[in-house]
């Protein structure tokens, strides 16, 4: 599909974005135009078909492109293996073991209305269940539906299928206004391709949603709440849109994209999670006007390279199930290089932003970072360009080890404890801003007088100052520290990790420091 260039750069303007150099922007306007054209359901002159209790006999009558509509009561697990519409008006399907409530192998098809009650992970169960099939390593009884290539490959059972509430697997298929709970993983999509799932309800699964391998997703408007594991996974996925969805209350990750590239979030919100928002080796993508609250992290950013994120809210992000008020609005860390972090709002978090380890080519441009424990914290990265931004009432603006930042360009940064004079009027200090806290003497060496919380962004001039200013040679010697108290070096933190994402419990570790406040 061809994309409308200029119609890119009005989504821009209305971003408050120039359309020049906007590389992250790029990929998501891709995407939004593929959101609002790719999926359209050719109108039906076929018939519509009420379904009785035999709803599984109703599609077997089917015609391709017929509706079928279904009445209130319970219904049997179906599989649509042809482009149908079905709308459920008070019906409901319970899944088995191994076998879904829906399995849709067909393109073209919408399904809507039902509620879904689906099956917990029970590993020794389904075990039992295949070895109860088993006949010499055989399919004795092939009774196991085929979940995208097969459930038995060659009469082969295979033991790695999750118990899913709904699995797909095709071309334009939609999914709207369901409930589905309890399943180890409520919809399964796999191999898929404009794919649209709103307005439903994922409720105490292990995993809401995984969309694994697939492209040109839209998913808007969604609840997922209550996920023992994350509430959505996108996998190995690209133009992935994830719009004014909820994320509450999830023991892992609300919303998690790994391996993914060309991705629009925009106006979602994430609370009450382990992790909010996160994206890890994922490139080329835009995260704005989200909302992130009550987690560990709010936003994070994980070996993710060219992604901008902009006008997002990340506040209170301070909570002690795990480690005592330990919590970041925004984070970007384990090489997360070459993004913009653009006119975002962190307050009352511990880390208002952070980057770390080896975090390189970043712009933080426009931030207002308010009544934080850090404003930034900054560790083990160089040339990050970060200046424009608003520090105001934090207990440290900013805390910086081991680390080569560069903290002005032109202008540098506006904090609520500069003292400094400005004797020619030009709005800027006379005497630098020196980082007051870690082991670098860095300092902001044009500290504005003023704060801006709103600047106008244009994406060509800040790369071009990260350009011009961004030039610490990594391989030189290394860099000097200050030493404070009795000759006590502050520590920089060294976790022994990243943040873990796996189907493991979470063994989140406290940064290795304390600050000195």
């Amino acid at each position: 599909m061809s994309m409308t260039w200029p119609w890119y750069s009005q989504e821009c303007a209305i971003s408050g974005i120039d359309g020049n150099g906007m590389r992250a922007s790029r990929a998501a306007a891709a995407i939004a135009v593929l959101a609002m054209l790719f999926f359209s359901m050719p109108a039906s002159s076929a018939a519509t078909i009420q379904a009785g209790a035999d709803l599984a006999g109703a599609i077997a009558a089917s015609s391709p492109g017929d509706t079928i509509r279904v009445g209130p009561g319970e219904q049997r697990p179906f599989v649509v293996d042809r482009p149908l519409t079905i709308l459920a008006d008070g019906a409901s399907v319970k899944a088995d073991l191994q076998q879904p409530a829906i399995f849709i192998r067909s393109g073209n098809v919408r399904i809507s209305g039902f509620s879904i009650q689906g099956v917990p992970k029970d590993s020794q169960s389904k075990f039992s269940f295949y070895m109860e099939r088993l006949d010499g390593g055989r399919t004795s009884a092939p009774t196991v539906p085929q979940y995208g290539s097969g459930a038995s490959q060659g009469g082969i059972l295979r033991l790695n299928l999750t118990n899913a509430g709904i699995v797909l697997q095709g071309v334009g298929i939609a999914l709207d206004n369901l409930t589905i709970s309890g399943a180890e993983e409520g919809v399964l999509a796999e191999n898929s391709q404009d794919l649209q799932i709103s307005n439903c309800s994922f409720l105490d699964n292990d995993r809401g949603l995984h969309i694994k391998g697939s492209a040109a997703v839209a998913i808007t408007g969604n609840r997922f709440s209550g996920s023992s594991k994350d509430g959505l996974t996108a996998e190995f996925s690209r133009q992935i849109t994830l719009k004014d969805n909820s994320a509450l209350d999830n023991k892992n990750a609300g919303l998690f994209l790994k391996n993914c590239s060309l991705i629009l979030a925009e106006g979602n919100l994430v609370s009450d999670n382990t992790f909010g928002l996160a994206l890890w080796n994922c490139t080329d993508g835009e995260v704005r006007r989200n909302r992130a609250h009550h987690s560990y992290y709010g936003i994070l950013l994980a070996n993710t390279i060219n992604t901008t994120v902009l006008d997002n809210l990340a506040t209170e992000n301070a909570r002690s199930e795990i480690v005592a008020g330990f919590g970041i609005g925004i984070s970007l860390t384990e090489n997360s290089s070459r993004n913009l972090i653009l006119r975002n709002s962190a307050s009352k978090n511990f880390n208002g932003l952070e980057l770390i380890k080896g975090c390189r080519y970043n712009v933080v441009f426009g931030n207002n970072l308010t009544q934080n424990t850090h404003g930034i914290r900054a560790a083990e990265n160089h040339n990050n360009l970060i200046f424009g931004n608003n520090f105001e009432g934090n207990v440290i603006s900013i805390y910086e080890d081991d680390a080569h930042n560069f903290w002005n360009a032109s202008a540098g940064n506006y904090y609520s404890d500069y003292a400094g004079p400005d004797g020619n009027g030009d709005g800027r200090g006379d005497l630098p801003y020196l980082i007051p806290k870690g082991n670098t003497n860095s300092a902001d060496l044009a500290p504005l007088m003023e704060p801006d919380f709103n600047p106008l962004i244009n994406t060509t001039n800040l790369w071009a100052e990260l350009a011009r200013y961004a030039t610490y040679d990594a391989t030189s010697e290394g860099l000097p520290v200050i030493r404070e108290g009795k000759g006590v070096m502050i520590q920089a933190p060294r976790p022994k990790g990243p943040p873990v994402f796996s189907d493991d419990p979470m063994a989140l570790e406290r940064p290795a420091f304390t600050p000195d406040i």
